[in-house]
């Protein structure tokens, strides 16, 4: 017997009540994935584990998974903004770092390489570039094209002729 772990989000809605003027939360839960389902991006992998999710105010939903793939074992996925039940890949392990002179992406295995996805179904991310995975570079994607920030080597704004030597883990990115 094979044990399917699912990921399975609550989205919150605001019902009035007509009789009392109040308004009271109501919650909307649904798989959004499975272990053993088919993991866009990866070659043919499925999804075996899913954490970090983030939700914004559409009931759109952005997580981490491993896979098994033999591209992108591991990765970001988002559910598209008019389909809450089709998962669509955005970035993986082995990809190419945009911007990144060539690098490619290491393992998402890490918690701290969750993706922050705004109402506008846009996406903030640490990504582990190599060669050096304890050096995450700092990535966006707006209207589904990723753009590099930063990533360490890259020139500090403002500083002429210095570089940047290492980036922390994205923990913010705003609603629009």
């Amino acid at each position: 017997m094979h044990n399917r772990h699912r990921f399975i989000i609550a989205t919150t809605a605001i019902a009035l009540l007509a009789t009392t003027g109040t308004h009271a939360d109501v919650y909307d839960f649904r798989v959004v994935v499975e272990s053993g389902d088919p993991a866009p991006g990866t070659l043919g992998g499925t999804f075996t584990w899913v954490s970090t999710p983030s939700l914004n105010a559409t009931g759109q939903v952005a997580f981490r998974a491993d896979t098994t793939g033999p591209l992108a074992d591991s990765g970001l996925w988002k559910t598209a903004a008019n389909n809450p039940q089709l998962v669509q890949f955005v970035i993986g392990e082995d990809y190419p770092v945009p911007g990144g002179n060539g690098a490619h992406f290491l393992g998402f295995a890490s918690c701290c390489y969750g993706p922050h996805l705004n109402d506008a179904g846009n996406i903030g991310f640490s990504g582990p570039v190599g060669p050096n995975p304890s050096n995450p570079g700092l990535f966006r994607m707006v209207d589904g094209v990723i753009e590099k920030i930063a990533i360490a080597g890259d020139p500090m704004p403002g500083v002429p002729g210095a570089t940047i030597a290492a980036l922390g883990n994205l923990i913010a990115f705003n609603h629009d």
